[in-house]
């Protein structure tokens, strides 16, 4: 995990997981169990107002943004 046990279990501080650019919640568990890896391009971890202010309340806890491979 990107965050830790703690950082992704829906404590209120949860990074919300953006997939092309489409926000995509909080839950880790589901977006690892939709996503094939093989498919993932890039994973950006943002943190900060200035980073994740785009996202608003929602990406309190940070944002991580996942790019997939266009083929």
């Amino acid at each position: 995990m990107i965050r830790g046990d703690n950082g992704t279990k829906g404590n209120g501080n949860s990074p919300l997981f953006v997939v092309d650019g489409r926000p995509s919640g909080h839950d880790y568990a589901a977006i690892y169990n939709s996503i094939s890896m093989s498919d993932v391009k890039s994973v950006k971890v943002l943190k900060g107002p200035s980073q994740t202010n785009v996202y608003g309340s929602d990406a309190t806890g940070g944002v991580i943004a996942i790019t997939l491979r266009r083929d």
